[in-house]
């Protein structure tokens, strides 16, 4: 009879093993580059203090394809951009200030370069390592997804013993752990409601009810639809992607302030707007917009393809957060604009249909985004606006 309690426990005990065998598979380890100071090594990746010219060239010839710096351009009194160049390897630039640099937008700058690294021999440095130590720690812990613990020994490892540096980035773990899980109870939210885009999914969707919902004087949004396509600031020859067109009505406004030189994709999940926005541009005078079919997990745009991205009332309908703004932000040209218009979420003070239906607050939501690798420009204000609000901001660069 002993057998059933033995079982659960010896695989408890193997699981466990293997994990922490996992973990100390790879491992931090000295390493050599020439005469720099401080070279630690994972896998293929190289961590380092700043290099010399001539470390460069050794970095080179022990297969780094890659090199990315931490450290100000004015930090050096040469040219180390055109010295990697002139080796032949890749080169990023991506400086951060230490420690009060470690902001989530800065940091998601840099994790996504050194993801978009994976699999290739990296050379990361700064000035003593210690920026970098963070990064890593900040970059294995999320997008990785190793235990924070590990992250901070790894971290450590290389040189990370700042305890602000390193408090900063446990709040920031923290935080992306949680955006990853919008469904997740916090102050800031509720647990997405259920079947949120069934009526937008339903093959028998009346448009002409939504336009009659959604085009009226009486809908904040609409009658703030010129001070709205003022904020986002468009300009002739943009491309935009209205994400969530619906009824098709920033579709047509975008078309007519891009002008022929530009164009607009009205990306929605309904079938049945998709193809109400296709029979009125057939209709139109206008042949630079197109509609898009998206995904529930993606915008399904090209990479690059848009200056532009405008998500109105739409973004609390994303049941997929971290890969549809993945999406996005692949989407959108480095630097490019993305701008969101959601409702006040307030208790005791929204509507009640705002309090249930909508499932984070503007905190939370601008948490979410910048967890995406987007930068907080501004919020704009909007005369019209009473229960909504409108946030700008900008993709990082990799």
């Amino acid at each position: 009879m002993s057998q059933p309690r033995i079982i659960p426990s010896l695989f408890l005990a193997c699981s466990l093993f293997l994990q922490s065998n996992l973990y100390a598979q790879a491992q931090v380890t000295p390493g050599e580059l020439g005469s720099t100071k401080v070279v630690r090594k994972f896998e293929k990746w190289l961590f380092a203090s700043q290099p010399s010219e001539a470390d460069l060239a050794a970095a080179k010839a022990a297969g780094v394809e890659r090199v990315i710096t931490l450290r100000n351009p004015q930090e050096l009194n040469w040219d180390e951009a055109q010295a990697v160049k002139q080796l032949e390897m890749e080169f990023s630039q991506l400086p951060i200030d230490f420690p009060e640099g470690l902001t989530p937008a800065k940091l998601n700058v840099v994790c996504i370069a050194l993801e978009d690294a994976e699999g290739k021999p990296v050379l990361l440095h700064c000035g003593s390592a210690v920026r970098v130590g963070a990064v890593w720690m900040a970059y294995r812990a999320t997008r990785q997804e190793i235990p924070l613990e590990q992250a901070q020994a790894e971290a450590a490892a290389i040189g990370l013993r700042n305890p602000e540096a390193i408090e900063a980035i446990k709040g920031y773990v923290l935080a992306w752990r949680d955006a990853q899980r919008p469904n997740s109870k916090s102050p800031n939210s509720i647990p997405l409601p259920a079947d949120i885009n069934k009526d937008f999914l339903d093959p028998n969707l009346d448009v002409q009810r939504w336009i009659d919902r959604f085009e009226l004087e009486s809908r904040e949004i609409f009658a703030a639809r010129q001070s709205i396509l003022k904020a986002t600031g468009v300009k002739p020859g943009q491309r935009i992607a209205d994400i969530g067109a619906g009824t098709g009505l920033f579709t047509k406004l975008f078309a007519e302030a891009t002008g022929p030189s530009g164009w607009v994709y009205a990306v929605d999940i309904s079938p049945n707007f998709i193809e109400h926005i296709r029979t009125q541009l057939d209709k139109s005078d206008i042949r630079f917009a197109s509609p898009v079919l998206s995904s529930q997990k993606s915008v399904t745009l090209p990479p690059d393809s848009v200056d532009l991205a405008f998500i109105c009332d739409t973004y609390h309908h994303f049941e997929f957060v971290p890969e549809t703004l993945q999406s996005i932000h692949s989407a959108l040209v480095d630097g490019g604009t993305l701008v969101v218009i959601d409702f006040e979420r307030i208790p005791g003070k929204s509507r009640q249909w705002v309090i249930d239906h909508v499932r984070g607050d503007k905190t939370r939501f601008r948490e979410e985004i910048e967890a995406g690798g987007f930068e907080f420009l501004e919020e704009v204000k909007i005369p019209e606006f009473n229960e909504n609000y409108l946030l700008k901001f900008r993709k990082q660069s990799r």
